[in-house]
């Protein structure tokens, strides 16, 4: 619980100075700097070890290929993770170190994006952290390292950088394989959001009561055989179908509405701000759409509606600014609020999305 109560803390003295703008990249050092040596400097549970593993397995940049094209896998986990861990291992076979790496490069890829979409980033990335944070970096690193990469592909998507947006994306799939939930994005980026497409809430929560997952799983089963998508598929859903179904009115499903609900009716307010609000709200749609399609597979959903909704931070910064509910609140309190919305629906960092099985009522 210390490592809790000191991150939020932490968070909160950075917030305060973040109005201070020429400072700000020396501040966003700062925090990448901080959070990454918790993350550097933690021991335990059950995915570190795994993790420590895979270091362990990862040959030397020297015989990777080597290796990847000799016909006998690796690993379990994708070979760009592989990858990585090599490039890595030609500077260090420490493990703190290691971890500090990984999640130092995770989070600056982060920021990147985020600092190329709106000149607030800093505390909307503050946001983001307050949310993801623990149950990524602490438990799901290697998917952590794929949002960063996520993030700079949607971040060229965004600026209609079509070669680029596929280039990072598939880097980002081949790293984690949950980022071929990105690979969508296209067909959305120049679609206008109408009002009347609010309706789409109510279809995903109902989507949630048809488990069609199941149907979806034959079907994938089906055409992929027994290769290595396959297998991660079978065990998503049979590891998460016993205690992390998804509740219709969970936390997150009566959160994302709100923000679609919020965008849409401040579009134009927001469109002052950012050209690409329609985008924005298509990601949380699609994202709901994710998160209630696998809702008897937990796993799947969490890690599928992570991708889509990288920008959700942005999303809450605008709902917030818009209601100029920070007249009231300031932006501090709204991290470890975030904060605490999350630690408590994710059972203080068991993983993230675990709350899905949780309601709010």
């Amino acid at each position: 619980m210390i490592y809790f109560i000191s991150l939020y803390y932490i968070i909160f003295l950075l917030s305060l100075v973040d109005f201070y703008y020429k400072y700000r990249k020396i501040l966003s050092f700062i925090i990448i700097l901080i959070l990454s040596l918790f993350v550097g400097l933690r021991y335990g549970n059950k995915d570190y070890f795994n993790y420590v593993l895979f270091f362990d397995q990862t040959p030397d940049i020297s015989n990777f290929f080597t290796v990847l094209f000799s016909g006998v896998p690796i690993g379990i986990v994708e070979p760009g993770f592989y990858f990585f861990n090599s490039l890595v291992k030609i500077f260090t076979n420490n493990l703190e170190i290691y971890f500090f790496i990984l999640c130092f490069i995770s989070l600056y890829l982060l920021l990147y994006s985020f600092s190329k979409l709106h000149k607030n980033y800093l505390i909307i990335f503050l946001i983001g952290v307050s949310s993801i944070f623990i149950g990524t970096y602490f438990t799901q690193v290697r998917q952590g390292l794929a949002l960063g990469f996520s993030a700079i592909a949607i971040m060229y998507l965004i600026y209609h950088k079509n070669k680029k947006f596929w280039f990072f994306s598939i880097v980002a799939f081949f790293i984690h394989t949950s980022a071929i939930a990105i690979f969508i994005l296209p067909l959305f980026r120049n679609i206008k959001f109408k009002r009347i497409y609010i309706i789409f809430i109510p279809i995903a929560l109902i989507v949630n009561k048809l488990h069609i997952d199941y149907l979806l799983l034959n079907f994938l089963g089906s055409i992929l055989g027994d290769g290595h998508i396959a297998d991660k598929i079978n065990l998503f859903f049979f590891s998460g179908r016993e205690n992390r179904t998804i509740s219709m009115i969970s936390g997150i499903n009566i959160l994302v509405s709100f923000l679609i609900i919020s965008m849409v009716l401040f579009k134009h307010k927001i469109r002052k701000e950012i050209n690409w609000i329609d985008f924005l709200i298509w990601t949380l749609v699609i994202g709901l759409f994710y998160y209630n399609i696998f809702s008897s597979a937990g796993e799947v959903a969490g890690r599928l509606f992570r991708e889509m909704t990288i920008l959700m931070p942005f999303a809450i910064y605008f709902t917030y600014t818009s209601l100029n509910v920070q007249k009231y609140f300031s932006y501090w309190l709204l991290s470890v609020v975030i904060g605490i919305f999350f630690l408590y629906y994710g059972h203080a960092g068991e993983g993230f999305y675990d709350y899905e099985s949780r309601v709010l009522f």
